[in-house]
């Protein structure tokens, strides 16, 4: 039998090595510019878990080697010069709150014998006027750009943090590698040998209860994403609208020997992730900061950088966790993806998130997919000006005589007048003059560059084919195929701003359909592009589904792509 004893030892237990409020105290000195000079004093720093920094400093002393102060802080912080009274005696300095005087740098030496310390341009104010003429106890307040903690004499760091907001996702894997990791949530208990077969598989199933990991590689280790011991609790308050935002969960990846100073981050640090978890799962996601630990999980450095503060909205999934079980996979291709952390990409799969929240209009749904969609035309395919094909040879020869005539008559006009490119007259006049010379060309339309996009070797998508003949069966209004109605969407999202549903020849299910198509598309481009070739949640069905990448074939039916049949 199984006593309570064995049962304890078997129930994983929370740890509390995160922290999502603090506190850091200490005495400080900010350092000014023109004045040059500095200010000393207590300083008092605190978070929390929405990441919000207050800065605040209790002055005692003001140092100014360039000139005597007559006015003492406001004066130095203003970067003002008083002037001397007509009079003769004193001096005036106007009131001005507009601080000038540039703070490059705070650093405070906390009781704990760490540092707090930002640099660059860090914005600051004076929390109240001085009525007695007396500058200490006067209080400033403080916000820089990415101020950064640091536990001194702490370790090389091995792990990299970040808590995740609103992440909110089905955790499906385990490793026996991360079972006692020293960044883990829960951490799993060992399981006594020798036991009855019948025991240990109850006090292992006990033991596993909180082992739920959605797990990848990065920097040739493991990393994981981790559910707070909370995490049902938050994420009620989210889905019932008690809170827009909060902290849900926690990822964890190796430094693998990498600088972690904040200048070279841009170099290796995983920071795109977030997209890549808010592609799978229909949400933007954020966090507050980012964490730098120890093999052991001590604090080395904790980055108070802002990587968004998104309000949550639920919207169009791509992965569904519990069936495609496909995050993990998503999160490990990309670090070694040609595609990876260019700008295209992140683009593309930026726009694609936002196009995804079911708080948008549609209007503002396609804007978002036409943005993604022409930075990969743009990256993928060349949309040059191209002979007008509804001109007859003879009338492009027509058009072409005129044009040389007039171009010839222009360039007289000039020569009598003296117009010069290097003026602004001339510049617009060469403009006229290039537009004149391509007036029998015609841009490739938005509508034909997707359809050569798709069916790029990097994608090789057969929908528009399978489109062009849908609309040859049933054309749009107007007798418009696909890639013409793409076009006037796009020029109507994009121009006008909006569909007229009560007086145009609008249908705001058909929209709705496209709509929808194109965000399978740009899903399954993503999904290319990073190398995924295994199931995900198509856009276009409504039901949950485990599809593979590569489903659309050249005679798939258009209603599997949620067009009428």
């Amino acid at each position: 039998m199984i006593d309570d004893l064995q049962l304890e030892g078997a129930t994983p237990v929370a740890s509390n090595w995160l922290k999502l409020s603090g506190q850091y105290e200490g005495r400080g000195t900010a350092e000014f510019s023109n004045p040059r000079g500095t200010i000393e004093g207590d300083v008092k720093v605190s978070f929390d878990e929405s990441g919000e920094l207050e800065i605040v400093m209790t002055v005692y002393k003001i140092n100014s080697p360039d000139r005597t102060l007559r006015f003492g802080l406001d004066e130095f912080l203003s970067g003002e010069v008083p002037v001397p009274n007509p009079n003769g005696k004193g001096y005036t300095m106007g009131i001005n709150l507009d601080f000038k005087n540039p703070c490059e740098s705070l650093v405070v030496q906390t009781v704990e014998g760490n540092k707090f310390w930002a640099k660059g341009k860090i914005l600051c104010w004076t929390r109240e006027l001085s009525l007695t003429g007396q500058d200490e106890g006067r209080t400033i307040s403080f916000k820089p750009l990415r101020p950064i903690y640091d536990s001194m004499g702490s370790d090389a760091p091995e792990y990299w943090v970040i808590p995740l907001f609103n992440y909110l996702s089905d955790f499906c894997f385990r490793s026996d590698q991360l079972n006692d990791h020293a960044l883990r949530i829960f951490q799993t208990p060992n399981i006594p040998t020798g036991l009855p077969e019948a025991e240990s598989t109850i006090l292992k199933f006990r033991a596993n209860e909180r082992n739920h990991l959605t797990i990848f590689t990065f920097n040739g280790g493991q990393g994981f994403v981790e559910a707070l011991a909370d995490y049902d609790e938050r994420k009620e308050k989210l889905l019932t609208g008690k809170v827009q935002r909060t902290v849900t969960s926690v990822m964890v990846g190796r430094v693998g020997g990498r600088s972690v100073d904040f200048a070279d981050l841009e170099q290796w640090f995983p920071f795109d992730y977030l997209l890549v978890l808010g592609f799978a799962t229909g949400i933007q996601i954020g966090a507050p900061w980012i964490e730098f630990r120890t093999k052991e999980g001590n604090l080395v450095r904790r980055v108070h950088v802002d990587l968004g503060k998104p309000v949550y909205f639920s919207g169009i999934a791509s992965i569904n966790e519990l069936i495609h079980q496909g995050t993990g996979t998503l999160l490990s291709l990309a670090e070694n993806n040609p595609h990876w952390a260019k700008s295209y990409f992140r683009v593309a799969l930026k726009q694609l998130l936002l196009s995804s929240s079911h708080a948008l209009s549609i209007e503002d749904q396609m804007s978002h997919l036409f943005r993604a969609l022409d930075v990969l035309c743009q990256e993928f395919v060349q949309r040059r000006a191209i002979q007008n094909p509804d001109l007859t040879q003879s009338s492009t020869q027509a058009v072409a005589a005129v044009i040389t005539q007039g171009i010839s008559e222009l360039k007289s006009y000039r020569l009598v007048n003296k117009i010069q490119s290097s003026t602004a007259e001339g510049r617009a006049l060469d403009r006229i003059e290039e537009k004149i010379k391509n007036a029998t060309k015609t841009e490739v339309g938005f509508g034909k560059a997707v359809l050569s996009l798709l069916k790029q070797p990097e994608f090789d998508l057969p929908d528009g084919d399978v489109l062009l003949k849908y609309g040859q069966s049933r054309p749009w209004p107007g007798k418009r195929g696909w890639t013409d109605v793409l076009s006037r969407y796009r020029g109507i999202v994009m121009h006008q701003g909006y569909f007229d549903f009560r007086t145009g020849d609008e249908d705001i299910l058909e929209i709705f359909r496209v709509m929808l198509h194109l965000h399978d598309i740009v899903v399954r481009m993503i999904l290319k592009m990073l190398g995924y070739q295994s199931t995900y949640q198509p856009s276009v069905l409504q039901v949950a589904s485990q599809i593979p990448v590569n489903w659309v074939k050249p005679d798939t039916p258009a209603r599997k792509l949620g067009y009428l049949g």
